[in-house]
């Protein structure tokens, strides 16, 4: 569902399934990207983080940022890195 609180909105969806009403919804300032690491059946961060990644743009204004979260540290630091060079980029790293 989607709620509100202070001009922010918390959409939980499968972010595979609803892109379409989440893209609609946009474009937004900032993108919070926090799925888990490994979830049967939904989400594997090792195959499926590129997905998102490769999609982030299209919901981002100009000037939006988006914070992404992975708790996989069999990955290491540089996998998000490395995704958003290959699969965005147009986005650019700020910090970790």
């Amino acid at each position: 569902g989607l709620v509100e609180a202070g001009g922010a909105k918390f959409l939980a969806h499968d972010i595979f399934k609803t892109w379409g009403k989440i893209k609609k919804l946009g474009p937004y300032d900032c993108v919070v990207v926090d799925p888990p690491s490994y979830q049967k059946g939904s989400f594997v961060a090792a195959k499926d983080y590129a997905k998102v990644i490769r999609r982030l743009p299209s919901l981002l204004r100009e000037d939006g940022f988006a914070l992404l979260c992975l708790n996989a540290p069999e990955l290491g630091p540089e996998f998000l890195y490395q995704l958003v060079i290959d699969f965005a980029p147009e986005l650019c790293y700020i910090e970790r």
